[in-house]
Parts: structure tokens; C-alpha cells; sequence
């Protein structure tokens, strides 16, 4: 997954975008992920597995099998640790 800060989205919001339309986006600030940019079919996916949630109380935590679940969506191979 590629990564940007935010000072990335105000001067190439269009690499990033483009980015995001192939592959999940980390958002950084101050060198910490904060957020996500992902493609429309993929969020609506993850949204009909997961119950809701509120936001405040979103985990940061993304379990294994769904983060394998989302790069098997994306076409994206596993990293090599894990098989």
C-alpha cells in the first residue's frame, strides 16, 4: 500500500488519487497513518461484513483475515511473511 502525508494531498492530489484507485492509501500526519483513501466498491464490501460501528470507537486494529480479505478484493499478493 502506497503512503502520503498530508502536505502530499495539497501539492499532488492527483498522484494520490490515482494512487487510491488501484490500491488502498495511508494518509500520514506528523509521520502517523490517520487515514485511508480506498475505492468505493471496497469500502461498501467491507461495510456489509462489519457491523456498524460508531466512529469514535472504530478499532485501529485491522484483524488478519481481513486485511487478506481486502488485498485478495484489490488483486494485491500477500506480503512475503506471510506465505
Amino acid at each position: 500500500m502506497r503512503q502520503f502525508s498530508f502536505t502530499d494531498v495539497n501539492r499532488q492530489p492527483g498522484e494520490v488519487l490515482e494512487a487510491a484507485m488501484d490500491q488502498p492509501v495511508f494518509l500520514t500526519r506528523r509521520g502517523k497513518e490517520k487515514l485511508v483513501i480506498l475505492r468505493a466498491e471496497l469500502y461498501r464490501c467491507l461495510k456489509e461484513r462489519e457491523p456498524a460501528v460508531e466512529p469514535q470507537r472504530f478499532p485501529m486494529y485491522v484483524p488478519p483475515e481481513t486485511a487478506r480479505e481486502m488485498l485478495r478484493i484489490l488483486g494485491i499478493p500477500p506480503p512475503e511473511s506471510e506465505g
